[in-house]
């Protein structure tokens, strides 16, 4: 089985197998966190792209784009993104219809924290959500200061896109 094309990583030269790179969460952090019966009520469920708790907060599945400066293509952070009611009835009307990538961006907050990477969480950072035709929303991080908006603007490394997927360690 092939592990598809390879990237030579800018900082340590080491060839890097692109589809071992990206990161996803399953799951927001608040329905990770939910027992099994919390699960089960009626007003809460998780499905590959929207998530729903006691029926008023509302998550949708999108990816965080890091471009790699080794090659002209994205490392994605796949993560989840808790927005209001309206934002979300939207996104979720709009989902498959073709051209949803001219609705206007909307505000989100990021539902996920990424463990072991900085010493501020990116739980509850400001996003900017933008639906795509072909692929799930991306999150933009918005002057929050934070070194992943830094790394959202600059671009990453390989090495470092490895760090994220948990194929390195410290």
């Amino acid at each position: 089985m092939s592990a598809g094309p390879l990237v030579r990583c800018s900082c340590c030269g080491e060839m890097v197998a692109q589809s071992e790179l990206e990161f996803a969460f399953k799951y927001p952090d608040a329905y990770h966190a939910l027992e099994p019966a919390e699960r089960a009520a009626v007003d809460t469920f998780c499905e590959a792209n929207f998530c729903v708790i006691g029926g008023r907060r509302l998550f949708v599945r999108g990816l965080v784009p890091l471009q790699l400066r080794e090659q002209d293509d994205d490392y994605c952070i796949g993560a989840w993104a808790e927005l209001t009611q309206a934002d979300w009835l939207l996104a979720r009307t709009m989902w498959d219809e073709e051209g949803n990538d001219r609705v206007p961006e909307f505000d989100g907050v990021l539902a996920n924290h990424l463990p072991h990477t900085y010493e501020l969480s990116t739980l509850g950072l400001s996003v900017r959500v933008q639906l795509h035709d072909e692929s799930r929303p991306s999150f933009r991080l918005c002057e929050t200061g934070h070194p992943l908006e830094a790394e959202q603007r600059d671009g990453i490394s390989a090495h470092r896109a490895l760090h994220f997927t948990g194929l390195l360690g410290d």
